[in-house]
Order: C-alpha cells, then sequence, then structure tokens
C-alpha cells in the first residue's frame, strides 16, 4: 500500500511470509489477502518450514486453489486497469484515495485504512488480519455497494451515515470483497487456467448498477479487448497501441418493459482485432427505490430478448435469479464485441404500477 501511495504500483509483499515458520491458518489468511495484489508470489526462507499450498495441510490447499482462481477470473480486469492508466496512478490503491472527505479512513482508532484496500475504483476488499477470526468488520463509504460473489445489496448510496458491520469470513472460502454501484468489471472463468497464457477473449461480466434518477440506472468499465495475454502480444497491441474498451451500461425501467443496453467502445480502432466474446452478464442492483418487492421478484422470471446492434430481429436469452438484485443474462451463444457493437436486451413488463 505505501509503495503505491509513492507512485510505484507493481509491488506486493512475500505470502505466508519470509522470515521464521508459518502457521496453516495464518498462510490462508495471507491467500486470501494477496488475491488482488499486483504482484503476488510465496516466497520463503531456506530455514524455514515449507509454505506451498500443498505442504501444510487441506485447509491452506483449498483456500489457496479457490483464490488462485479468483486472481485468474480478475486477472483481465486488473491487466485493463494497468493498461488504462499508463504508468500513471494507482491499481491497488487505499480507500482515502477514492473517498479523501471520509474521515473514518484518516481514524487510526478504527483502522480501516489499514485493513481494506480498493482495486481501482470498483472492488473493495477486506480481509482476515487477526487469529482466529472468522469474520471482519467491514467498513463501506457513502456509495453503493454489492457483495462481490452473491449481488446481496449492502449499502444503498441513500445511507448518507454509513456504520462498519461484521461480515462472516471463513477459510476454505474467497476473501470478502465488494463491487461498487455504478461499474463493470470483466471476469472469466477460471476452473481450468493456471497462467495467464491460458487466459481466453471470453468474458463473464459483473454490471453493478447505480441509480442516476428515478427509474435509470448505469455503470462502466474498461476491458482488455485482446485474447491472447502472451506478454509479446500485449506489448504490441497494448503497450504501442490501445487495446482497452470502454463498456457503458444503461438500465432503464420503461412504461412497459425492463431495458439493459451495453456499448462497446475502443479508443483505437486501427489495431488488429482480436475475437473477443461476452458469455454472460451478471446484473447487480438496487431498485428498490423504483420497484415494489413484489416487481423485483418478477424482474427474472419475465421473457426477456436480446437485440444485436440495430438488428430487426431478436433472440431468446436466459435469464435466472440468485436474490431480488441479481439477474444473470446468458446469451444462447458468446457475442462477440467489436468497436461500436451494442447489445440491448428488453423485458416486458407484467405489470404497469411502477410505484415502489
Amino acid at each position: 500500500m505505501t509503495f503505491n501511495i509513492f507512485g510505484i504500483p507493481m509491488v506486493g509483499p512475500d505470502i505466508c511470509g519470509f522470515m521464521g515458520n508459518t502457521t496453516e491458518e495464518l498462510c490462508s489468511r495471507w491467500y486470501q489477502a494477496s488475491t488482488l495484489y499486483p504482484f503476488s508470489r510465496n516466497h520463503n526462507a531456506n530455514d524455514a518450514i515449507p509454505q506451498e499450498p500443498y505442504a501444510m495441510g487441506p485447509t491452506l490447499l483449498t483456500t489457496a486453489r479457490i483464490t488462485l482462481q479468483l486472481r485468474y477470473a480478475l486477472l483481465k480486469h486488473m491487466y485493463a486497469l494497468f493498461l488504462r492508466n499508463e504508468g500513471l496512478g494507482t491499481v491497488f490503491r487505499p480507500l482515502f484515495f477514492e473517498f479523501p472527505s471520509d474521515n473514518t479512513f484518516f481514524d487510526h482508532s478504527k483502522n480501516f485504512t489499514d485493513s481494506e484496500y480498493m482495486i481501482g475504483k470498483s472492488l473493495v476488499v477486506a480481509p482476515v488480519l487477526f487469529e482466529g477470526a472468522t469474520s471482519v468488520q467491514v467498513y463501506l463509504p457513502v456509495d453503493t455497494w454489492f457483495d462481490f460473489f452473491t449481488g446481496d445489496v449492502m449499502q444503498s448510496s441513500s445511507n448518507t451515515s454509513p456504520s462498519p458491520f461484521s461480515y462472516d469470513a471463513p477459510l476454505n472460502t474467497t476473501v470478502p470483497m465488494f463491487i461498487r454501484g455504478g461499474y463493470i468489471v470483466g471476469t472469466q472463468d477460471s476452473s481450468n487456467i493456471s497462467r495467464s497464457d491460458d487466459l481466453t477473449g471470453h468474458y463473464d461480466l459483473v454490471v453493478a448498477l447505480k441509480q442516476s434518477k428515478i427509474y435509470v440506472y448505469y455503470a462502466n468499465g474498461p476491458l482488455t479487448g485482446i485474447a491472447n495475454m502472451e506478454d509479446d502480444n500485449v506489448v504490441d497491441k497494448c503497450i504501442d497501441n490501445k487495446c482497452v474498451y470502454s463498456v457503458n451500461a444503461a438500465f432503464t425501467i420503461l412504461s412497459n418493459n425492463y431495458q439493459l443496453v451495453l456499448v462497446f467502445a475502443l479508443n483505437n480502432t486501427n489495431i488488429a482485432n482480436e475475437d473477443i466474446y461476452v458469455d454472460s452478464i451478471t446484473v447487480y442492483g438496487d431498485w428498490s427505490s423504483d420497484l415494489s418487492s413484489e416487481m423485483q421478484e418478477e424482474i427474472p422470471s419475465i421473457e426477456w430478448q436480446m437485440v444485436v446492434d440495430e438488428d430487426v430481429e431478436s433472440y431468446d436469452v436466459d435469464v435466472s435469479i440468485e436474490s431480488n438484485s441479481k439477474i444473470v443474462i446468458t446469451p444462447d451463444s458468446p457475442q462477440e464485441i467489436f468497436p461500436g457493437k451494442t447489445l440491448t436486451f428488453n423485458g416486458p413488463m407484467p405489470s404497469s404500477d411502477k410505484s415502489a
């Protein structure tokens, strides 16, 4: 964190610690905490006990496997943030960089500046730092926030005096992480990924909406616009040129339907396009101020359809739900992305009453 404050972004500590012997619990918590460090490695002293994930027991092995899969799932998002910054600014950030007027982060007795970190402007990570703990105290600044994994609304932007809350944080799973409303994060299925060269051009988008006015919500974010993540290709396509897409999303509650529009833009259209696809779109929304609880439950059960660009033909899509604030939209086939591409998803409204 300190190095990032100094403007040195590609840094990270020795996971599990370097001097002395670690424990399985401590090493597992290290893996959770280090999920999204820019530079992430397990590094050990010669005279210390082995601390590889397979060397200490099933808890460490499971925790390390799950957290490394999460890292690979988000690695292209990390690439996009670094590439968009072009060597300037920070990616791994203290929260007071983004919320300088929130005095909570300058209160050393509360310690949230030392116990939480941000990735870009969109993600907050809150690892467990104390031995034997099974939960963590989390503080989220004024804004709309969702649980990154479940889509549950953790905090509404209408809450102008947020308070810390306790969040379950067991071992054998991922670190607690939260996504800010108004942002899009591109992820990838990482079940068969073991190195960056294995990353593909397929994305699962997480769209966390923020309300801009009544019945209107928005989000935006970057995508790495190449499929081949080998170093030479990244330099050729992304350093010497520009390869970062901007994705803009608008969710609107209309008089007779719900509509989600995704627009993909690329600043430099001269680079050779690679095959980039969107496999699914997971939408998080806090629309409690616009819709009754009954109507929130109806959103995913309706017959959604997709329109590509301005094509008059529409396509059926699969829509599922895990909570009132989470919609998962899956087209019948992956949708190829290129500059200027627009995807529009429409769901007819079962009721004309939009009152909350």
